[in-house]
Formats: structure tokens, C-alpha cells, sequence
């Protein structure tokens, strides 16, 4: 039992100690007593052509019986089928670069790396060369197998077809050089034995290729600029090319419709040293042959680059169709014809041309007078109109002829329109502006404008592109005549030049010129009539929570708000802008005989409702309120007076307004009406979810329906908060938007979206969403323009629901 005992416990030793030692390989050849053998591993490198990889290694090995201090590799190899790329030191866990490290046999010990050289050993073989010294008097003196060094080769030379290369790795060869050990005390050769390793590639039938139209679809568009007369490439590509074929040549036809594209150049590929054939003396039809290539052709290839032109192109919504079909397609090596596994025809898509609105320019008409108006200053804009976004417009130049004996100019400033595009256009470094009065010249007194939206840091634009319509630019007059008797005075504000700039197509980004309509041009009127007789002109504003202040000026620097025209009212009965909850309104009269102010007169103020927006008949809540104020020297009397919110259902004061001014002038009693709105500014109509049931992680998409009154433009900030079945709210988002543009007594539609994810943490159950409307962020001093939706207002509203399920 001991000795079965002892013996096990020797061989679980003798494992142990087998399994830290290194193994030599097969190809040792064994060392000679008191000397040492190197060895190539693998001995045996065979491939097929299929399976060759673009580069291999080899590494070498040593057996040593003896105390050695240095030595060298000599490794020879055939030139016409292998290159060695690199070789440096191995120790078995690292592969050295070379020029670093050192070999297993070295380790432990200090040494003096050295780079691997290279060269012609004779007419039909190269070597590599690497050695390795110990430094000092130090020696390796453990017997034992040693990894030495590695190199690398990529495979040169291919066989021919059925063919198979052989050629040997050999470490024995001497020539300038060899490889040796040398024993330590006397640096004498060590005896060696060596071993060799036998290399093979073997031709095999490799996978067929393909041949493919390359862009399989070329297609072009039905936005314009029209397609017919556009160039575009085609190339037939031989892909997945094995380089055992060889191949040596191809050949075929290519058909095409020639009424829709036709040829006008093509390229062999530089691959093909020819002679070449192109014929496409037939219509509709191209004949290729390509032959001898410069190099062994492999992966994708090319034969031919064909330029077609598109020669015609039907009106939207018509669709045509040019196949580019491959036929009689043949590739062959030098011996016989190659397979071919697939083959891809291609095709050209032409889209009929959609006829675009032709964009304009539109100068506004501008009236002066009645009243005295010499020296008053006035603004005539300039607007785009009716632009697509397919133009893919940068800029836009015109110039504006006026009558200088009637106006002058004063300033030209950018409208908004290019700017908003630019920032709308991610990298855009803004726009390029320019405005003067050119008062010589061929075209006579006028002012030229210059707007382009500037590309990116790169030279490129970026959608979106400008659409729609908005002012270019906006040119300040004043007026230097007015007649002195009954009638007008006329001229034109005409567009006697213009140029408009876009990209033909926003790929390519070629600058061409846009076609566009003739200008609608503007009128200058300069009218008087000094017998006006009585006349009382009622316009105001409200302060809207500063907003309207913002929007309009101060009577005399000092009191009030007065809206711009068209929002104030100004004119005979017309009407004045929305006014919000709580709002301060200021009323402001006019009194004029024949223009003249007519001073300290009692102005009679009544306002009236209020009445229904649909039917007009008085709400229930009607009430009305008299003022009496008095005019300056200006004529102008003012009120001013605050909306009413009563405790107790506040929005029953909604409605239309009415207010009245009178005044008696000598007896004659005179007047003007004006209308207005008492609304909430916002009013949200309708929030709804992309669907009802939802899982943790996913993303409710809210869409926000909203509406205002409001004719000016004013800020929105929407705040959407999700809470869960327990009331905790685990999702809120925020919406900036603009209101306004409004006809008055008419609500104008406006959607936003936004969306919110459901954590995990979200109680399952139903949820509900709360959407509130505020001026700007109430941390920063905003207010609600209206109530929660579906917290008490709209009526009969509730907040929307959405079903968190409980399943993964």
C-alpha cells in the first residue's frame, strides 16, 4: 500500500513538473550531445488558395546540452512565393516588436536587442537574419527547449490554376551568413542539428464572383430644378473576385432606353491595359470588352465608368423608368470561362417634374394724408412671397426705384425672414446683409439689397430650407411733399431688378439661379384735404402684463399704452387688439377739426358688454361704464380703467367689448366706435397621447392643441407634469411657442408636441397629464396665461389618462 502510495505521489510530481516545462515541437530534430538544434514551427504550412490568408507567421525554436552565450538565426526562403514582412524576439508569452525585448532562452538575463535584416541569400531565395548575445559574464547554462524568435511573411507568388507552389523554409543554408549557437567559455561553434519546415499553396476552385450595376437605382426627383440635362455615373462592377481566378478579361451589353438617358463619355478602369472595346453605335445599347489587367484583379472591380445625361423628363405625377439590364456577360482567365454567381441589373427612375410656384418679391403701398404729414417718417417693406422649399434658396438681391421728389430716403434695415432661416440651419454662420441708397447710376435713384444666408464653417447649407413668405427687408421714407390743394400725389415703389440664388440640388450644392415672378410692386399716395371738418379718432391699448406695453408707446413719453396700427384701432370704427384678465386699458381720443387739434373739449367714454362672441346678444354679467376726459394741446383726450375679475365666476366676463367716444365740436356732436376682446390668451383646446397603454421605459408622445385671439405676437411656455396612480409625478417636459397673427373676432389654431418616459419607479395604474400655459418660467417670474387643462377650464374637460401596465 506504501509503495502504491509513493509511486502515485511521484507521478502527480512528475506531471507537475512536465506541465511548466516546454514542449518541443515535432519538427525538432533533436540536438547532439553537448550542442543544440533550431527548428521551425510549424514544419508543415499548407494552404489553399480559398484559404490563404494575406499574411502568416513562423516562429523558431531551440533544444540546448550545453552552456551557450549567443546565437543566431539564418532563415531562408523562396523569393518568388513569400516576402518576410518582420521577425523579432519570442519568449513564449510575448511576441516582441523588433528591435525590443528579448527570447525565452535569453530571459532572466541582460542582452543587447538588435533588429532583424534581410536579403538575397541567391538568384531563387531571400533570408532573414536575427540574433541574440548575452551581456557580460553571465551564460545560460540550463539544458532545456527554448522559443527563440517569430516571423512574419505575406504570400507573393499564386499558382496557376490546378497548379500547386512548394518551396522550403530552411535554417542549415550558409551563405554571407548561418545559424549557429556558440558555447559559452570560448565562443565556439556548438555542434547543431537543424530542421526545416515545407511550404505549399494549392490552387482551388474558389467562389464565383458577381456582376452588379453600381448604383443599382439612380433616381431623380420631382422637385426642379428640372432634371433633363443632369449628368450622372454609372459603373458595372465584377464584386467579390476571388484572385485565384486570374481573371483576365470580361465582356457585355448593357441596355438602356435612349429616349429617357443617353451616353456621353465613358472611362475604362485604369486596371485594364486593353486593348478595350466601348461601341454604343446602337441605340439603347453598350457593348464592353476589357482585357489584361496591370495587376492580379481581386474584391470589387471595376470595368467602366459611363456617364449618361437624362435627355427627358415627363410632368408630376408620371414616373419613367430606363432599365440598365446586363446581358451576354462572360469573364474568362487565360485558359476558359469563369462562373458567375449573380448578376444585378440597374435602373434610372425619373420622376416628372413638379411644376413649383415661381417665388416674388411684394413691395406694401403706403398712403399718406389726409392730415399734415410733411416730415413724417413711414416704413414700405419688402416681403418674400410664395417660396418652396425645394428652390433650397441662400439669397435673395433687388432694387427698389422711388420718386425722389415726393420721398426720401432715410435708412434700409434686414427683415426677419433670412435671419429666422439661418438660425433654423444647424452651423449656419448667419447672414451676409447689405442695404444702401444709390442715388447715380443706370437705374436712376434707388436702393439695393443684398440678403444671402451664409453655409456652414464647411461651405455647406443644411436644411431646413426657407419656405413660405416673410420681409426681406424694410426701408424707412419720409415724406418731403404733400399737395396744397384737394387731391394725391402718386408714385410707384417698383422692383427694377432682382436676382435669386439657390442650390441646385442640396447633395450636390451647386449655386444656380432661381427663376422667379414678376415683382408685385408698391404705390406711394400723398393725399390731402384740409376740409376734414369735425373728426374724433379712438384708438388704445392694454398693458397685458408689460407684453403690451412692449408691443405699442407711451402718450407723450408718459402715460399709458397706445398698440401700433392696425392694433389699436386707429381709423373710423375699427378694432383694437385682445385684452387679458386684469389687463389696464388705456383709451385714448383724437379731436381734429381739419386736422387742427381742438383743446380742452370734454371726451365722453363708454364701455359696454360683455356680448356674446357667436350671436353678439349681452352676456348676463353686461354691464356698463361711463368716463369723461379732457383734450391737451394735441387734441387728444385719454382713460384709462381695469378688466374686471369678481370672485365668483371671473370668466363670465368674457366676451366682446364695445367702446364709444363722443365729443361736441360747435355744437355738433361726433363719434367713433371700437371693439375689442376680454379672453384668456391662450386657451388650450385638446391634449391627447399617442396611445392609452403603456409599459415602464416607453415614451408617451403628448400632442397639445391650443388656440389665442391675440393679433400680436406674445411668448408661451407649456408646462406637462404625469402623475401616477399615487399622485407622485414622475415625467414633466416643457414647450416655448408664440402666439398671435390673428384676424380679430377669429381664433387662430396652433399644435405643439413634446414627449415623456415612464421610469421604472412610475406606480403602474393610471396616470394623468396636466398641461399649464405660462408667459416664461415662473422661477424667472412668469404667470399662467390660463388654467391647467381640464382643471375647471375648458368646460366639462379632464385631464388625460393613460393606462402604466404592470408587465415588462
Amino acid at each position: 500500500m506504501k509503495k502504491i502510495l509513493s509511486l502515485t505521489l511521484a507521478l502527480t510530481l512528475l506531471i507537475g513538473m512536465l506541465a511548466v516545462l516546454p514542449l518541443a515541437s515535432a519538427g525538432n530534430p533533436g540536438a547532439p550531445a553537448n550542442g543544440a538544434s533550431m527548428w521551425i514551427d510549424p514544419d508543415t504550412i499548407s494552404y489553399t488558395t480559398a484559404t490563404a490568408p494575406p499574411k502568416f507567421k513562423v516562429y523558431i525554436w531551440c533544444e540546448i546540452k550545453t552552456d551557450t552565450y549567443t546565437w543566431q538565426m539564418y532563415l531562408t526562403y523562396n523569393k518568388a512565393q513569400l516576402n518576410a514582412l518582420a521577425a523579432g524576439y519570442w519568449d513564449g508569452v510575448k511576441e516582441y516588436a523588433p528591435g525590443a525585448g528579448k527570447s525565452e532562452w535569453a530571459n532572466g538575463y541582460p542582452t543587447s536587442p538588435v533588429t532583424f535584416s534581410k536579403g538575397s541569400h541567391s538568384a531563387t531565395l531571400d533570408y532573414v537574419l536575427l540574433g541574440e548575445s548575452l551581456s557580460g559574464d553571465v551564460r545560460q547554462e540550463t539544458p532545456g527547449v527554448y522559443r527563440l524568435a517569430w516571423v512574419e511573411f505575406e504570400i507573393v507568388g499564386w499558382p496557376g490554376k490546378y497548379e500547386t507552389l512548394t518551396s522550403e523554409l530552411r535554417l542549415d543554408l550558409v551563405g554571407v551568413y548561418k545559424s549557429f549557437f556558440l558555447e559559452a567559455d570560448y565562443l565556439d561553434e556548438v555542434p547543431m542539428a537543424f530542421g526545416k519546415a515545407t511550404y505549399s499553396l494549392q490552387w482551388t476552385l474558389p467562389p464565383k464572383p458577381d456582376v452588379t450595376v453600381d448604383p443599382v437605382e439612380t433616381r431623380f426627383f420631382k422637385e426642379p430644378p428640372p432634371a433633363v440635362g443632369k449628368t450622372f455615373n454609372i459603373k458595372v462592377l465584377i464584386k467579390n473576385l476571388d484572385p485565384a481566378w486570374d481573371l483576365h478579361n470580361a465582356t457585355f451589353d448593357l441596355f438602356y432606353n435612349s429616349t429617357l438617358i443617353g451616353v456621353v463619355n465613358y472611362a475604362f478602369d485604369s486596371l485594364w491595359a486593353g486593348p478595350n472595346v466601348f461601341d454604343n453605335s446602337t441605340a439603347g445599347q453598350i457593348h464592353v470588352e476589357v482585357k489584361n489587367p496591370i495587376a492580379k484583379p481581386s474584391g470589387t472591380v471595376n470595368t467602366v465608368t459611363i456617364t449618361f445625361v437624362v435627355l427627358y423628363q415627363g410632368a408630376y405625377p408620371s414616373v419613367d423608368v430606363s432599365p440598365l439590364n446586363l446581358e451576354n456577360v462572360h469573364l474568362f482567365d487565360t485558359l476558359a470561362e469563369i462562373g458567375i454567381r449573380t448578376i444585378t441589373d440597374g435602373k434610372v427612375v425619373i420622376e416628372g417634374l413638379l411644376t413649383l410656384p415661381l417665388p416674388y418679391l411684394e413691395v406694401s403701398s403706403v398712403t399718406m394724408g389726409p392730415e399734415p404729414v410733411l416730415g413724417q417718417e413711414f416704413q414700405v417693406t419688402v416681403s418674400i412671397k410664395n417660396l418652396h422649399k425645394a428652390w433650397y434658396l441662400i439669397g435673395v438681391q433687388f432694387r427698389l426705384s422711388f420718386d425722389p421728389s415726393l420721398i426720401e430716403f432715410v435708412s434700409v434695415t434686414e427683415g426677419p425672414f433670412m435671419p429666422y432661416w439661418s438660425s433654423k440651419q444647424p452651423g449656419s454662420l448667419g447672414t451676409f446683409w447689405y442695404g444702401e441708397y444709390w442715388e447715380d447710376g443706370v437705374f436712376g435713384p434707388h436702393v439695393l439689397v443684398g440678403n444671402m444666408i451664409y453655409p456652414n464653417a464647411t461651405g455647406w447649407w443644411n436644411p431646413p430650407w426657407p419656405e413660405g413668405e416673410g420681409v426681406i427687408a424694410t426701408i424707412t421714407f419720409k415724406v418731403i411733399y404733400q399737395p396744397y390743394s384737394l387731391g394725391q400725389d402718386s408714385a410707384p415703389l417698383e422692383i427694377i431688378e432682382q436676382l435669386w440664388v439657390g442650390l441646385d440640388d442640396p447633395d450636390k450644392q451647386n449655386i444656380v439661379e432661381i427663376p422667379a415672378d414678376v415683382p408685385q410692386n408698391g404705390m406711394y399716395t400723398i393725399r390731402w384735404n384740409m376740409f376734414t371738418g369735425r373728426v374724433i379718432d379712438l384708438y388704445g391699448g392694454a398693458v397685458n402684463r408689460g407684453y403690451g406695453t412692449a408691443h405699442g408707446t407711451k402718450y407723450n413719453g408718459t402715460i399709458g399704452v397706445i398698440w401700433p396700427s392696425p392694433y389699436g384701432g386707429q381709423g373710423p370704427n375699427k378694432p383694437m387688439d385682445l385684452v387679458i384678465p386684469q389687463s389696464e386699458v388705456y383709451l385714448f381720443a383724437n379731436v381734429t377739426y381739419n386736422h387742427w387739434p381742438v383743446q380742452q373739449k370734454d371726451v365722453a367714454f363708454v364701455i359696454e358688454g360683455p356680448f356674446d362672441q357667436e350671436t353678439g346678444e349681452r352676456r348676463d354679467t353686461y354691464h356698463v361704464r361711463m368716463y369723461t376726459g379732457r383734450t391737451d394741446e394735441n387734441g387728444v383726450a385719454w382713460v384709462k380703467f381695469q378688466m374686471p375679475w369678481p370672485c365668483e365666476n371671473p370668466e363670465g366676463y368674457f366676451g366682446k367689448y364695445k367702446v364709444t367716444a363722443t365729443v361736441d365740436i360747435c355744437g355738433v356732436v361726433v363719434n367713433d366706435t371700437m371693439l375689442f376682446d376680454y379672453y384668456y390668451l391662450v386657451e388650450i383646446t385638446k391634449v391627447t397621447t399617442n396611445k392609452y397603454e403603456y409599459k415602464h421605459g416607453d415614451d408617451v408622445i403628448i400632442t397639445i392643441k391650443f388656440r389665442s385671439k391675440a393679433q400680436q405676437i406674445y411668448p408661451v411656455l407649456f408646462g406637462i407634469v404625469i402623475q401616477d396612480d399615487l399622485q407622485t409625478h414622475f415625467g414633466w417636459a416643457s414647450i416655448t411657442a408664440e402666439v398671435g397673427g390673428a384676424k380679430f373676432c377669429t381664433w387662430k389654431e396652433f399644435t405643439v408636441k413634446t414627449s415623456i418616459t415612464i421610469p421604472k419607479w412610475a406606480f403602474a395604474g393610471i396616470a394623468k397629464i396636466y398641461v399649464s400655459a405660462f408667459d416664461k418660467d415662473p422661477r424667472q417670474g412668469g404667470s399662467a396665461w390660463c388654467p391647467t387643462f381640464g382643471l375647471g377650464w375648458p368646460p366639462n374637460t379632464e385631464p388625460p389618462k393613460i393606462l402604466i401596465n404592470a408587465y415588462k
